[in-house]
């Protein structure tokens, strides 16, 4: 290679390696390095802060303009104890994504222990993550987290409604639940609090209690635990059917919710007991004091007598179940098998009966210790009280 041509090779590797060098610096100052994203749990955990202290602080303006009715129900319903925490993404757009969010609180003064649910919640992304929608239509939401409600509330009673029932509606039904637990003060000592809580139909009644489409249609109300927890000391409110319990009459309406608020008081849901003993005691303390007579309460089984003859065995619980046909005149049946005890035996004697199988005495041992008869007995003893009313 001659001076010449290296000269030559080296003044073009020269200007090759300052273009090189060149387009780098351009390349490096025309371009910022990637920034990395937050996780989808790391902006919703900021978000889900921000909505905790909205709503232990009744602060509206913490929350978007879509949700601001929840620190207004948590206001009035005197929601605490109240955490949200993010549990998984279910699903994500562009601008938003939404998660399955671990929820638990207290109603204030009438929960002794936490409902404990999970609830879709959408967050939509930003110079700040916020929480925009709340529930899915397919599942289970407290109320008080879906939309604005009616509250009302006396010593010992809340009532809470959606808006289609928050007028006169509310205003009855309140008045309803203080007079049911009243009713059953004069049959259980010391019956506490109860809640009453009112969805907006039927379909949105199955979907708070995560039950399948048309479980409850039939039903005027339920005494069940929000979160579906059957762990003893779980709240348990009185959920009302409003498809059916609207159209009741005062009288019809008011035993119901007798009915329902004593499985409440009783802590009915977390025992095992015989059918005809769990809903015949409720039923007889809805009727035991409310003026309504025999005859009236217990019409069709009464005719089921007269037309069929007195009864062979006390109602079984295949009577009761709600699938079965005819299972409400079980009720009645089952309602004046208890109706016999208290007459026969006292009252307190009923609730000394009860409590005994409640705490797992075998139902036929908590006669013998308790009443001092069989079943045998107590079948006998009820056919000549249902013979005499017949008669």
């Amino acid at each position: 290679m001659t001076k010449e041509v290296g000269r030559s090779v080296r003044a073009a590797g020269l200007v090759l390696g300052l273009a090189l060098t060149s387009l780098a610096l351009l390349v490096g100052c025309g371009s910022k390095p990637a920034t990395k994203q937050a996780s989808p749990a790391t902006m919703a955990a900021r978000a889900l802060t921000q909505f905790e202290q909205a709503v232990a602080e009744r602060d509206a303006t913490k929350l978007h303009p879509d949700l601001s009715f929840v620190a207004d129900n948590a206001e009035a319903l005197g929601i605490v104890d109240f955490s949200a925490r993010w549990a998984d993404e279910v699903r994500r757009t562009p601008r938003t994504f939404t998660g399955s969010v671990q929820v638990s609180y207290r109603l204030g003064g009438y929960d002794a222990n936490e409902t404990r649910t999970s609830v879709d919640m959408t967050f939509t992304k930003g110079d700040q993550t916020t929480i925009t929608a709340i529930g899915d239509e397919a599942e289970s939401t407290p109320l008080w987290l879906s939309q604005a409600l009616g509250v009302r509330r006396s010593d010992n009673t809340l009532v809470l409604a959606v808006d289609e029932f928050a007028g006169a509606d509310l205003d009855r039904i309140s008045t309803q639940t203080v007079e049911a637990l009243r009713l059953v003060g004069k049959v259980i000592a010391d019956p506490g609090s109860l809640v009453v809580e009112i969805p907006g139909s039927a379909s949105e009644l199955d979907r708070l209690l995560s039950a399948r489409p048309g479980e409850y249609a039939d039903v005027a109300a339920v005494a069940a635990t929000p979160d579906g927890s059957l762990v003893p000391g779980s709240p348990v409110h009185v959920f009302i059917n409003p498809d059916v319990f609207m159209q009741m009459d005062r009288q019809g309406a008011q035993v119901v919710l007798t009915h329902e608020a004593t499985h409440v008081v009783m802590g009915a849901l977390f025992v095992d007991l015989p059918g005809w003993l769990r809903e015949g005691f409720a039923d007889y303390v809805a009727f035991a004091h409310a003026g309504v007579p025999v005859e009236v309460g217990a019409k069709a089984f009464l005719h089921d007598v007269r037309v069929n003859g007195l009864p062979s065995e006390l109602p079984t619980d295949a009577d009761l179940d709600p699938r079965a046909k005819g299972f409400a005149t079980f009720y009645e049946a089952s309602w004046l098998v208890c109706r016999t005890i208290a007459e026969r035996f006292g009252e307190p004697s009923l609730v000394s009966f009860y409590r005994a199988v409640s705490d797992g005495d075998d139902p036929d041992e908590a006669m013998r210790s308790v009443l001092g008869i069989n079943e045998v007995g107590l079948l006998q003893l009820w056919r000549a009280d249902l013979t005499a009313l017949v008669g």
